[in-house]
């Protein structure tokens, strides 16, 4: 089996209200990456944490950094390594607190200052609703994100 060279770096950050949110920013090895590219954005769904269900955004973040594209991955408040923190309002505030500091801490590390949120499952619904709240979101990617109607769907609802 090969091992194929790394063509970027990781680190992680502690960011948002008193530092209670963690992640892992995914960057190119060289500075020649694409300036003018958004900066992705990986939103943590349910029960999983920033490496996603089955490693997935750790590898999203790895292919995207090998295109040139800076990627933060990380946890919502109350998910993962990230704390729960009291904060007043909806946990749809909440979460819309949690990606507006996501941008900020991308944009102020690494210069990004368009985003492309993505999420799979009840984080499609979040990278919807920071698209809508945030001018600087310039597109979404909603995996699995809808559903259908069914009995059970009205029985939970």
């Amino acid at each position: 089996m090969t091992h194929m060279a790394h063509q970027h770096r990781e680190y992680c950050v502690r960011f948002g209200p008193q530092e209670s949110l963690v992640g892992v920013i995914t960057v190119p090895e060289t500075d020649q990456y694409a300036l003018k590219a958004p900066g992705f954005i990986l939103l943590s769904s349910g029960l999983f944490h920033h490496v996603g269900l089955n490693r997935l955004h750790v590898l999203f973040a790895r292919a995207l950094a090998r295109q040139g594209i800076c990627v933060l991955r990380f946890d919502m408040s109350g998910i993962g390594e990230s704390a729960q923190r009291d904060h007043e309002g909806t946990p749809d505030e909440t979460r819309r607190v949690d990606m507006k500091a996501a941008m900020d801490v991308l944009e102020c590390k690494e210069r990004v200052n368009t985003f492309v949120l993505a999420g799979l499952g009840s984080a499609a619904d979040y990278a919807h609703q920071g698209a809508v709240a945030d001018a600087r979101v310039v597109g979404a990617i909603f995996l699995d994100g809808f559903c259908y109607p069914t009995l059970r769907y009205y029985l939970h609802r």
